[in-house]
C-alpha cells in the first residue's frame, strides 16, 4: 500500500501545491512556549494540511470498503449479499459525509 506522500503525489498534480505541501510538513511546529519544534512524522491535527492529508488518506479506505460493491465483488447482488448473510458474514455500505465516516450493517 502506497504511503501518505504517494498518495499525495498522485492525487495532486500541481507542483506548487506540492510544494508548498512538502514546506508545510517540514516546517515543523511551535509549541505554547513559544519553540520550535520539528515534527519527524505526519502534519499536526488542526494544521492546515490537515484536512487535504486526512482526505487523501480516507479516500484509499474508501476504494478498499468500496471494492466489494462494484461488478462481480462479494457484495454487487442482492443475491451474494443473501449468501453471506446465510454464512454469518456481515454486509455492508461505507457513508462519508464532511470528513465523517460511517460503516453501516
Amino acid at each position: 500500500m502506497p504511503k501518505t506522500p504517494e498518495r499525495v503525489r498522485a492525487r495532486v498534480k500541481d507542483k506548487r501545491v506540492l510544494a508548498l505541501v512538502k514546506a508545510f510538513l517540514k516546517a515543523g511546529v511551535l509549541t505554547e512556549f513559544g519553540e520550535h519544534r520539528d515534527t519527524l512524522t505526519g502534519t499536526p491535527q488542526g494544521g492546515i494540511l490537515s484536512p487535504l492529508i486526512f482526505n487523501i488518506t480516507l479516500g484509499a479506505l474508501d476504494e478498499h470498503l468500496t471494492g466489494p460493491w462494484k461488478t462481480g465483488g462479494q457484495m454487487s447482488t442482492a443475491s451474494r449479499r443473501a449468501a453471506r448473510r446465510r454464512n454469518g458474514l456481515p454486509n455492508w455500505r461505507i457513508v462519508r459525509y464532511a470528513g465523517r465516516l460511517r460503516l453501516l450493517d
